[in-house]
Order: structure tokens, then sequence, then C-alpha cells
């Protein structure tokens, strides 16, 4: 059964407006029904206007708008705000083909009804009414290494509480991806939000990321309990519970030992206990079972299962 989600648009900055039919679209993909509701400056996306509206590198906002339309066929509902367009003296006629015109009443009724409701203002924040919002989003995001192009215009949404798997053969730009999402390196051109952040520049981000690399790095020679000490005091997380993570993926007898001593595979699992004593809003994991017997990949697996219900 598809569920019902609802989207106030105030904002008519070009960014927001990308965003709010991005995020449509990726509703709109899994089977989902979509309410728009654009009022105020936000009218904007919904008037023979948006032609003229592109970011740099980027396709018209027109393109997301037809895409939308093809996409959600009758489960898409895109409705102008009457009160919003008196002030605004925005008449009919502006207005696209497929937008219809009510009332506010109206999406107070939608987002009752709503899975999620999200609201794109000028300043856009979170709060507890606000479920299952998108936590990453990409517009045209690319990366090059001088002549080579390792990302050619990636545009998508990831919403809080999934479980997102990135797929490609050796080569494909995977782990250049992940890098930009945790701000360990930066795009060459596009947009790109991490937890209403731009990874590169917030100084905020390495604490509310956890990156797991394909390769874990690790001070040779403190002892793991050592570590996890000195991690849990900067991150300001219970030490119990920390020994916890160590007892759920069993590393208990390990706690005495130097991570030079560590098999690879140990030293994975290590790696993982520290990117949760974070208790990071994101988990970026890059290959985070490769060293791993089947055991511990059940695991790492029920543990992700577990954190996405929390």
């Amino acid at each position: 059964m598809s569920d019902l989600y609802a989207i106030m648009v105030i904002s008519g900055e070009d960014e927001k407006l990308y965003m709010a039919y991005i995020t449509a679209i990726g509703y709109a993909s899994s089977g989902n029904k979509v309410y728009m509701f654009f009022t105020m400056d936000g009218l904007r996306g919904v008037t023979k206007e948006i032609e003229k509206i592109q970011l740099p590198n980027v396709k018209p906002l027109s393109y997301y708008y037809e895409n939308l339309i093809e996409l959600g066929g009758d489960d898409i509902e895109l409705t102008a705000c009457e009160f919003g367009m008196k002030v605004k003296n925005v008449n009919h006629e502006r207005l696209l083909d497929k937008v219809k015109i009510s009332g506010v009443s109206e999406f107070a009724l939608k987002s009752s009804e709503a899975k999620a409701t999200l609201i794109f203002k000028k300043f856009f924040s979170v709060n507890n009414v606000f479920r299952n919002m998108s936590v990453i989003d990409a517009i045209n995001l690319t990366k090059r290494y001088g002549d080579i192009e390792v990302l050619h215009g990636l545009t998508f949404s990831i919403e809080e509480k999934s479980i997102t798997l990135v797929i490609g053969p050796n080569g494909a730009g995977k782990s250049t991806l992940l890098k930009i999402i945790g701000g360990l390196i930066n795009r060459t051109s596009g947009y790109i939000s991490v937890l209403g952040e731009d990874p590169w520049n917030s100084n905020k981000i390495p604490r509310k990321v956890g990156i797991i690399l394909d390769r874990p790095f690790l001070p040779p020679y403190l002892t793991v309990i050592d570590i996890v000490k000195e991690v849990s005091s900067e991150f300001s997380y219970p030490l119990s519970d920390a020994k916890r993570l160590l007892e759920d993926f069993n590393l208990v007898h390990f706690m005495k030992n130097k991570v030079r001593e560590l098999s690879a595979g140990t030293k994975q699992k290590l790696q993982i206990v520290f990117s949760l004593i974070k208790n990071p809003g994101i988990i970026i994991a890059d290959e985070p079972t490769a060293n791993l017997d089947i055991t511990s990949r059940y695991e790492v697996y029920n543990t992700f299962a577990v954190l996405r219900e929390k």
C-alpha cells in the first residue's frame, strides 16, 4: 500500500525549489503519493517562469517538474495556494497546466493524512514534525581528477532511517562518492547537502557522520581499551555503552591487545565500533564486511538493522 507525503514550498530560492521537486521524485519513484503545496515566494515553482530557473551545470527546473508528472501520474497533486497567489499577485494564467488552486485548509487535511510532512522555507530546519525526510541530497554531483571524470552528474535523495546500497564495478566511483558525502574530499561541481550541511565546508559533519573505510586506520601501538576510552571521552559516550558494543562484536577479549596485534577482520570490527561510539546521524560504510567471516558479517548487518530503527 502506498503512503502519502505532503510537501509545502514557501521559499522561492532556486535550490529550495530544486530540492522540493527532487524529494518529490524520490517519494514518487518508490510508488508513493505526493501532494505539493506552493505558496508565497514558492509559487515560482509552479508558474511558467519555471523554464527560466536553472542552477549552474544542472538541467532546468522544468525538466524535474515534467519528470515528476510523468513518473507519478495521478498519484501526484501540485497545488497553488489561493491566498498566496493574491498576496504575490499571481494570476491563474501564469500557472502550469497540471497545477490546481486550493486553500491552506486542504494542505492541513493532506498533511494530517500524510506519513511525513516537509516544509521548504528560506531557512530550512528540522524539528520533530518532520519525519522520514531526506538526510542526503545531491544535484548534478560531479568529481574530476584532471581530465578524468569519476562522477558524472549524480542526482539523488536519501531518506533518514533508510539503508542505501551503492552498487557498481571497480572504478565506478563508489568510494569517491562516499568520501564526498563524508567531507573527506571536495566535489568538482554540483550541489550536495548532508544533514543540512555542505560536507566539505562544515565543521559539524565530522562529528555527525560515522565513516567506515575499506582499510581501517587505527593507532597501531595503542590498546583497544585505551582507544575506546579516548573516543568515548571525546564524544561524551558512556564507557559502559562502548564496552557493550565491544561485547556485541565479540571484541571484549581483545581489549588489552594493541591494534597492530589484531587480524584484519578484528580491526574492521573495531573500526565499526568506533564509528558507532560517535552516535552519528549517518553511517557511511565502504565495504564494511570485506575482511569479515560469515558470522561477523551477520553481526554487522544486524547492528545496522537495529540502528535503522533507532
